[in-house]
């Protein structure tokens, strides 16, 4: 709260002690980029082939022919009948877990185990009907790691032209080609891309919020009783947009070339002269 008070009365102009003590700052350059206007969904991915394998009719086992979690191609044979005939598998993929023993007795029908092929995934994910207007086959999705980095991309491809009744949303589908880190059924993070444009970001350490607005410190230079010139804090009024990363889009408030502090800044003021680390000591 002293802190706050104490923010509050430098931005209002007052003269305090301690207003314009000479703080070590970090300053960053505003650069133009491209802004990436994206909302993130939870999901979950389907194989695209997997298959339940069943017994055509009543018989024995008389050997299993695989094992759980070993890959298999189309056409390997699983499963060795009393009767002399195999049950093969029809796809290739991954043997899922193997539900009957050697010895037992299958009737018509009966799972005995499932293959399935990772290689690629649908991705399912479901928008809420606000979104609606926004959502169009081809938008551009991003399927995050555990460690919040782009694992996978794809476009959407399908929209379902109703809405989930409980839920009040709209499936939308991606067809992703897996590189290995995902497994059907699994429950993941997908970002969907609405659109990119050219803008500027800062830190989101260098946004003070003072009275519901936020402000920035531009670094300016003035001169001194001696004529030298010193770098001071200039608060800035700015509009904020999204969030991208570590950083903040700036809407309006600020320009390309223009200099703000990244840190330190709970002790600034307006006008209060300070110093930039590194490379970025002139203004």
């Amino acid at each position: 709260m002293r802190n706050l008070l104490f923010l509050v009365a430098c931005l209002s102009g007052l003269s305090l002690i301690g207003c314009s003590k000479d703080i070590l700052v970090t300053c960053q350059t505003v650069e133009t980029t491209t802004t990436v206007i994206s909302k993130e969904f939870s999901g979950f991915l389907q194989a695209k082939a997997s298959a339940t394998i069943t017994a055509e009719n009543e018989a024995i086992i008389g050997q299993i022919l695989v094992e759980t979690g070993k890959s298999v191609i189309a056409g390997t044979s699983l499963f060795l009948l009393d009767t002399g005939s195999q049950i093969k598998a029809p796809i290739s993929g991954v043997v899922s877990n193997i539900l009957v023993n050697q010895g037992k007795f299958i009737t018509k029908g009966q799972a005995l185990t499932d293959i399935v092929n990772n290689q690629t995934l649908e991705l399912n994910i479901d928008v809420p009907i606000e979104l609606s207007s926004q959502l169009k086959i081809g938008l551009p999705i991003e399927i995050i790691d555990s460690s919040k980095n782009v694992s996978l991309k794809s476009r959407i491809n399908f929209i379902s032209p109703g809405v989930n009744r409980n839920e009040q949303s709209i499936l939308a589908k991606a067809t992703v080609h897996n590189n290995g880190s995902f497994r059907d059924n699994q429950i993941v993070s997908a970002k969907v891309i609405w659109s990119k444009r050219a803008g500027v970001l800062v830190p989101t350490t260098a946004i003070s919020i003072v009275g519901g607005r936020n402000f920035v410190f531009v670094v300016t230079g003035q001169k001194s009783e001696t004529g030298e010139v010193v770098l001071v804090a200039e608060p800035r009024l700015v509009v904020l947009g999204d969030v991208q990363g570590q950083a903040y889009e700036v809407v309006s408030g600020l320009e390309a070339g223009e200099k703000v502090v990244g840190s330190e800044i709970v002790n600034l003021s307006n006008g209060v002269p300070m110093k930039c680390r590194d490379n970025e000591s002139e203004s």
